[in-house]
C-alpha cells in the first residue's frame, strides 16, 4: 500500500532587484548632517530659555506653604483611605479561603460520613468480634471465610474514620466561627470621619486654587511659548532622523543586494533536502503500510493446522494446503521427547470460583469413564513440542490426551481466524498513526530549521 505525503512547503520568495544600487556618498550625507545639528543646537537653546522662564516664574499672592500642607494632608488621608481598603480586601480574601476551605472539609466529612455504615465504634467492633468467632470456629466453607477475612481487615481500617470524622467536624466549626470574626473586622472600620476630614482639606484647596487663576494664566502664556520652542526642535529632530533614515536605509538596500544571492541559493538547497527527505519518509511509509496489511496470525494458523493434521490424520485444512501426517512428522525430526512411566505434565489451570460439581448425573459419568492406561506413552518429536508450546497448548503425554490437544488446536484456529480481520485492522491503524507521527516531526524540524535559517539571512 501507499500512502500520500504533505506537499513540500513552497520555497519563500526572494525579492528581485531591477537595477544595481549605488553606495551613498558619505561625504554629502556627513555635510547635510552637520548643518542640521547646527540647527538643532539653537533652536533647543530657545527651548531651555523658555523652560527657565518657567522654572524661575513666582507666584506671588498664594499661600504656597498653606497649599502644599493640604496637599500634604490629602496624600495622607488618600493613603489612609487606601490603607482601610486595602486591610478589607485581605480580610475578605482570607473570608473566600475560609470559606473554600469549609466546602472542601464539608465534602471529606460526607464523604467519610457515607463509608462508616455503624452508629458508634462499638457496634462496629462487635460486628468484628463476631466475625472473628466465625471464622475461628470454621463454620465457613472457604470462600466465605476468605470473604470474611476481607471484611474483617476492611472494618479495622474503617474503625480509625471515627476518630477523623470528629476532627473534620470540630474542623468546619472552628473555621465558620473564623468567618464570623473577619466579619465582624470589616464592619469595624469606619472610613466617614476620614472621608469628610478629606472634603474639607480639598474645599480649603479650591479656594487657593482659584485665587491662582490669574497668575495661571501668565504661567500658561511661558508654557506655550515653551510648546512652541519644543515643536521648532521636534521638527528639526524629524528632518535629522529622516536624513539618517535616508541614508542608512541606502546602506541596508547595498548589503541586502549583496546578501540576496546568498539567501536564494540557500533556500534552494533546503528546498533540495526537504524533498529528498519526504522521498524517504514516502519509501518508510510505504514499507510500514506493507507490513502492516499482511495478515494477522497467518503463521500460528499454518502450525495450528499442520498440528492438527499431525495429530488427527483425517483433518483437512480449510486452506488445502498439504498437511504433514503424524507418521512423516516422527520420521523428519531426529529429537524426540518421550515421557516416563511417572512422568507428569504440569498445567496451567485457571481457578473458577463458585463452580458447581455438574449434580449426581455427571458424577456418576466421570466414575464410569476408563482410566488410561499406564503403558499408554506417546512419543512426539521436539518440533512438535515447541509448535505446541509456542501456542500455548500442553503437550500431550499420552494417546488419552491426544483428543484434548485436538480440541485446543481447533479453539486456536477458530480465535485466529475470528481475530484475523481486527487484528490486521488494528496494526494498519497503528503504523498510519506512527506514520503521522512521524510526518509531524519531520514538518516541525523542517520549520525550525527554515526558521534558524531566517535570522542568519537576515544578519548577513
Amino acid at each position: 500500500m501507499t500512502t500520500e505525503s504533505a506537499p513540500a512547503p513552497a520555497a519563500a520568495p526572494v525579492k528581485k532587484i531591477n537595477k544595481k544600487i549605488q553606495r551613498p556618498d558619505k561625504a554629502t550625507f556627513e555635510a547635510e548632517l552637520k548643518k542640521l545639528e547646527a540647527d538643532l543646537q539653537a533652536k533647543m537653546a530657545i527651548s531651555k530659555q523658555a523652560q527657565e522662564a518657567i522654572k524661575n516664574f513666582s507666584a506671588s499672592g498664594v499661600d504656597n506653604q498653606k497649599r502644599d500642607e493640604i496637599k500634604a494632608t490629602l496624600s495622607q488621608l488618600r493613603q489612609k483611605q487606601a490603607d482601610i481598603k486595602s486591610q478589607k480586601a485581605k480580610i475578605n480574601n482570607e473570608i473566600s479561603q475560609v470559606d473554600e476551605r469549609i466546602q472542601r472539609r464539608n465534602k471529606e466529612f460526607q464523604a467519610a460520613k457515607s463509608k462508616v455504615n455503624f452508629r458508634s465504634v462499638e457496634e462496629l467492633d462487635n460486628h468484628v468480634k463476631d466475625l472473628e468467632k466465625k471464622v475461628d470456629a470454621g463454620t465457613f466453607r472457604i470462600a466465605e471465610e476468605r470473604k470474611a477475612l476481607n471484611e474483617i481487615s476492611n472494618l479495622k481500617k474503617l474503625r480509625k474514620n471515627f476518630g477523623g470524622i470528629e476532627e473534620l467536624k470540630s474542623q468546619i466549626d472552628a473555621d465558620k466561627q473564623k468567618i464570623s470574626e473577619l466579619k465582624a473586622q470589616i464592619r469595624a472600620f469606619d472610613s466617614s470621619a476620614i472621608s469628610a476630614q478629606y472634603e474639607k482639606a480639598q474645599s480649603e484647596l479650591n479656594a487657593i486654587n482659584d485665587k491662582s487663576q490669574d497668575i495661571r494664566k501668565s504661567r500658561d502664556a511661558l508654557y506655550n511659548r515653551r510648546n512652541q520652542a519644543q515643536k521648532d526642535v521636534d521638527a528639526t529632530l524629524k528632518k535629522l532622523k529622516g536624513l539618517k533614515d535616508e541614508y542608512y536605509g541606502q546602506i541596508r538596500a547595498y548589503r541586502e543586494q549583496n546578501a540576496a544571492e546568498i539567501a536564494a541559493r540557500k533556500e534552494r538547497e533546503r528546498v533540495e533536502r526537504e524533498e529528498a527527505e519526504k522521498e524517504r519518509r514516502r519509501e518508510v511509509a510505504e514499507e510500514k503500510l506493507e507490513i502492516a496489511s499482511e495478515p494477522a496470525f497467518a503463521s500460528q494458523i499454518a502450525t495450528a493446522k499442520n498440528l492438527l493434521a499431525y495429530f488427527d490424520p483425517s483433518y483437512t485444512a480449510a486452506s488445502g494446503s498439504a498437511s504433514t501426517s503424524f507418521d512423516e512428522l516422527n520420521k523428519t525430526s531426529t529429537r524426540v521427547v518421550e515421557a516416563p512411566a511417572q512422568f507428569k505434565v504440569l498445567k496451567k489451570e485457571t481457578e473458577v470460583f463458585f463452580a458447581g460439581t455438574g449434580g449426581k448425573k455427571n458424577k456418576k459419568k466421570a466414575s464410569h469413564q476408563e482410566p488410561a492406561k499406564k503403558d499408554d506413552k506417546l512419543t512426539v518429536n521436539f518440533q512438535v513440542v515447541e509448535d505446541l508450546t509456542n501456542l500455548n497448548i500442553a503437550v500431550p503425554t499420552s494417546n488419552a490426551d491426544v483428543p484434548k490437544t485436538i480440541e485446543d488446536l481447533k479453539k486456536k484456529i477458530d480465535y485466529y481466524v475470528a481475530n484475523e480481520e481486527r487484528v490486521t485492522k488494528e496494526r494498519i491503524e497503528k503504523a498510519k498513526a506512527e506514520i503521522a507521527k512521524l510526518e509531524a516531526e519531520a514538518e516541525a524540524e523542517a520549520a525550525a530549521e527554515k526558521a534558524e535559517e531566517t535570522p542568519k539571512s537576515d544578519a548577513e
